[in-house]
C-alpha cells in the first residue's frame, strides 16, 4: 500500500511539473518573436541617417511616434530638415 501511494505521489509530482514546463515553455515561445525596434543614427561628412528598423523575429507595429528637434515637436520630415538645416546655416 506504502509503495502505491508513494508512486501516487510520484506521478502526481511529475504531471504538476509537466503542466508547469509546458506553461513556461509556451511562455517562451511567445517572448521569443516579438518585435524588437532599434533606432540607428548615423551621421558623417556628407549624409545624416535615421534608421528604424525591426530586428526581431515578429512583425512591429508603430502606432505612435514623437519627433523632436531642440527639445520641441515637430509635425512632419519636412519641418525637420527645415530646422535642422537653418540651424546648422546659423552656426556656420
Amino acid at each position: 500500500m506504502l509503495v502505491g501511494l508513494s508512486a501516487l505521489a510520484i506521478g502526481l509530482c511529475s504531471l504538476f511539473l509537466g503542466f508547469y514546463e509546458a506553461g513556461l515553455q509556451r511562455h517562451h515561445a511567445r517572448a521569443s518573436v516579438w518585435p524588437h525596434v532599434e533606432i540607428l543614427l548615423q551621421s558623417s561628412p556628407s549624409v545624416d541617417e535615421i534608421c528604424v528598423r525591426n530586428a526581431g523575429i515578429g512583425p512591429a507595429k508603430i502606432d505612435d511616434m514623437l519627433v523632436m528637434v531642440d527639445g520641441k515637436p515637430v509635425r512632419s520630415w519636412t519641418e525637420v530638415f527645415a530646422k535642422i538645416t537653418r540651424r546648422d546655416a546659423e552656426e556656420l
